[in-house]
């Protein structure tokens, strides 16, 4: 019998320890259908790397472009002068429309600006592509930080 009570002993503290393991949980669980844009780093700087891919109607000396999606849904602009120098070139709303997880990328479509043009896009941590429907070419981004407008 002591026996018996010892191995009861010992179940009820197995139990108990399996138990406290099963029903821990993290207080910032995340839906598993929702993606992390946060993680794959959508809202930040973006640097354009073929700038100068649709030619300008008039003569600038704009010679390097970027974009920064911040996350109180705004899509800011910029635009560098041979001097080196940004300058803002305004900031719009912007909407996700669509947007879907893959390995380690993300995809979908946004709007912004007064007509709602639809752009599709393509992210990793590093490198943006942004595609205008109905245009033929792509505008692509490298990820970059600290850039401000004078």
């Amino acid at each position: 019998m002591k026996n018996f009570k010892n191995a009861l002993y010992v179940f009820v503290a197995v139990l108990a320890a399996s138990s406290a393991l099963v029903l821990t949980s993290c207080s910032d669980d995340k839906d598993d259908d929702e993606p992390n844009v946060d993680a794959l780093t959508l809202y930040k700087q973006w640097e354009q790397t073929n700038y100068g891919i649709m030619p300008l109607p008039f003569a600038t000396d704009e010679v390097g472009a970027a974009i920064e999606f911040t996350k109180k849904g705004k899509i800011k602009h910029y635009s560098q002068t041979s001097d080196g120098k940004w300058h803002s070139s305004g900031e719009l709303d912007f909407t996700i429309v669509s947007i879907t997880e893959k390995e380690n990328s993300i995809e979908g479509t946004y709007t912004y600006g007064m007509d709602s043009q639809e752009y599709e896009f393509w992210a990793t941590k590093e490198n943006l592509r942004v595609h205008i429907k109905g245009a033929p070419f792509d505008y692509e981004y490298k990820a970059t930080s600290g850039i401000k407008a004078e």
